[in-house]
């Protein structure tokens, strides 16, 4: 799978979402976190076209 390098979300706006929880949290640890989700989103969007693309080709 290839992995975007771009910013997904600033950790600034990713503390405005976090809200309380950002407080007791690193700007190391905020990024980490931004990581890990925008690799589950990634994968997610794979595996969901590549079953959508099986059910097609099931149809057929």
């Amino acid at each position: 799978m290839k992995l975007r390098s771009d910013t997904v979300i600033s950790i600034d706006q990713a503390k405005k979402l976090l809200g309380d929880e950002a407080l007791s949290m690193t700007d190391e640890e905020i990024q980490d976190l931004i990581d890990d989700f925008d690799v589950i989103a990634q994968y997610t969007i794979k595996m969901v076209q590549e079953f959508d693309n099986n059910e097609s080709k099931q149809m057929q």
